[in-house]
């Protein structure tokens, strides 16, 4: 009889792992590949019982990690019957696999494999204590005990019933799917918070105030621009000869109208103020970024973070905002582009957030706090006494990977990659804008310098080179290019500024803007940043751009309207000019001086000439 029973028994083996397992942390971040998330618990020990179901040979594998004591040694039996340790997150699943292991040794259906040469070298380097007689009972029932307390007396989540009783199941071989099952439930109603400093109620209000006046502002300016004049073109094709002229005129005089009003001139003033706004609100997110969620730093980024999960979420969040809103601060610079704002101090601003938010793409995977301070927040904060005075088992679950600002990375991609084709043809625009008007603009000694060379070989195969690609521009086929790259600028543009809503979409889903108890001083800093912008705005259209500017310059210049855009440009005159429409131009000019085109007593040029801008 006897020999029979040891006969029935299946071998239980153990190795060691040269390497600590490896967790897939959603984004998988470097600083938490080898920290336990919850759910592998009971993922693991489900995989036990399933071999163990079918009488197959269990294996336990031991990483180097595992089985360490307070006292800084590798020890499971000390380990595992201590709560302190047994709750630590190098021991709590190697123990919980070992206790259950133990049960099925203690019921007769399995048995160590001593002969194994594995398992002995295993069970001398980590003092794997003997399963026949281990307390597998009370590590259990220490397990599920914190269970509870987690549950009940925690601020991370609520549990299901099933998963809060969990103490009042017995503690049997034959139980141990029904642990198994409970505990696979329990960070399912763990916190998936965002924290207010990322993205609290101000700050999503924030965020959508962005892209509400991005897009406002940008289909305003091809309202004041390009648009009525082509929605009178199409409108002219239903008509007869006669008809279809008279209605395109009619929609050149009313777009050129629209363009010099007072509504167009607000909008493009308007359009600057909110491209300085938005690149400094951007770009300071961008540098909090880098600054707080360092991993080599351990005093920063935990103090927002409520667990491994929730800094994972903030990191997450807050990385992919910073990159997919320059989206709209590439919209608006294209729009100032493309009516002949070529102004270098925000076109470098831009560049400076786009470097930062290629910087942030680049250390994304390393852009979360360090593992040790966030477990030492965790471990003064909130410890339960039934887990060994450790922090609650949720400050580990893992977040779900249905969260979509988690796994869709597609909008982030977009702003680096499609970004990278905008910027270039900016910067393209920008220094053939430049190198048509610097030259004028220049001191007489350097223009001289400039043009020495122009009087050799070099020089004239510089005109040269010039004047081909002058008539390659206005050819076909240079026209058919240009028109092309803009269509893909376009585009590009467009499909970053839909990624960066549907980035905002899930954030805005998960923060409730109406609960007043989430609007602190900060929540409302941040969402007063556009106010400014706003009520400028609402200012030039009541009072004229040069009610709006004649007063914040110095006493000894005037802003006064240009009725004539189209006339030549003097040596040294800002050509900014828009190519399809007119716009009002506001010469600045110096107290006392003649007018443009005027001489002054002493004969030299006049001031007024010389500080003449488009506005």
């Amino acid at each position: 009889m006897s020999s029979n029973v040891v006969q029935r028994r299946f071998p239980l083996r153990m190795s060691m792992s040269s390497a600590d397992q490896n967790y897939d942390w959603p984004t998988n971040p470097p600083s938490l590949r080898h920290i336990l998330y919850f759910q592998a618990i009971p993922i693991e020990l489900a995989d036990l019982l399933e071999v163990s179901s079918h009488r197959d040979t269990l294996s336990l594998s031991f990483a180097p990690s595992d089985c360490m004591t307070t006292s800084g040694t590798k020890n499971c039996t000390e380990a595992c019957l201590r709560p302190r340790s047994l709750f630590q997150l190098e021991n709590f699943k190697t123990c919980v696999l070992i206790a259950s292991a133990a049960l099925l040794v203690q019921n007769k259906t399995y048995s160590v494999d001593t002969f194994d040469a594995a398992t002995v070298e295993t069970i001398e380097s980590f003092l794997v204590p003997n399963l026949t007689n281990f307390n597998a009972v009370g590590v259990l029932t220490n397990v599920t005990s914190c269970i509870t307390q987690s549950c009940t007396s925690s601020n991370l989540g609520d549990c299901a019933t099933s998963v809060r009783d969990i103490n009042k199941l017995h503690i049997l071989a034959s139980n141990l799917v029904a642990v198994a099952t409970r505990l696979s439930s329990y960070c399912a109603m763990a916190k998936k918070e965002i924290n207010s400093d990322i993205a609290g109620p101000g700050l999503v209000v924030a965020y959508l105030l962005q892209v509400g006046f991005a897009v406002v502002f940008h289909l305003c300016l091809k309202f004041t621009t390009t648009w009525t004049r082509k929605i009178f073109y199409l409108s002219s094709c239903f008509q007869g000869r006669r008809g279809r002229e008279e209605t395109r005129k009619r929609g050149k005089l009313v777009q050129s109208n629209l363009a010099a009003s007072r509504f167009g001139a607000a909008v493009v003033s308007s359009l600057v103020e909110f491209q300085e706004v938005q690149i400094y609100f951007v770009g300071s997110i961008q540098i909090a970024t880098l600054i707080s969620f360092s991993p080599d730093n351990p005093n920063t980024g935990s103090v927002n973070s409520y667990s491994y999960g929730g800094a994972l979420l903030n990191s997450v969040t807050i990385t992919s905002l910073s990159i997919t809103s320059l989206s709209c601060i590439l919209l608006i610079q294209r729009s100032l582009q493309r009516v002949g704002m070529h102004w270098w101090y925000p076109f470098i601003t831009m560049t400076v957030t786009y470097v930062l938010a290629l910087v942030i793409f680049a250390v994304q995977g390393d852009l979360m706090p360090s593992v040790e301070g966030l477990w030492d927040r965790f471990d003064s904060d909130s410890q339960l006494t039934l887990c060994g005075s450790n922090p609650s088992p949720m400050t580990y679950c893992r977040p779900p990977y249905a969260l979509s600002f988690i796994r869709d990375a597609g909008s982030v991609y977009a702003v680096c990659f499609a970004g990278s084709l905008v910027w270039l043809g900016l910067f393209v625009d920008q220094v053939a804008s430049t190198a048509n008007s610097t030259t004028k603009k220049l001191p007489s000694s350097l223009q001289r310098w400039l043009r020495g060379p122009r009087e050799g070989k070099w020089g004239r195969g510089f005109d040269t080179l010039r004047c081909k690609l002058g008539k390659w521009k206005k050819s076909k086929t240079g026209t058919w290019v240009s028109k092309l790259y803009s269509i893909l600028i376009s585009l590009a543009v467009f499909w970053m500024v839909c990624g960066y809503i549907t980035s905002l979409r899930p954030v805005v889903a998960r923060v409730d803007i109406g609960d007043t108890s989430g609007w602190s001083f900060g929540q409302l800093i941040a969402l007063v940043v556009w106010i400014p912008t706003l009520v400028k705005h609402v200012y030039y259209n009541i009072f004229g751009i040069e009610g709006g500017f004649e007063e914040r310059i110095a006493a000894n210049y005037t802003i006064s309207r240009d009725d004539d855009p189209k006339k030549p440009a003097t040596s040294t005159e800002d050509r900014r000019v828009p190519r399809a429409t007119t716009y009002p131009l506001l010469s600045v000019g110096a107290h006392g001086t003649a007018g443009v085109g005027e001489a002054n007593e002493s004969g030299a040029e006049s001031v007024d000439e010389n500080m003449h801008r488009t506005w």
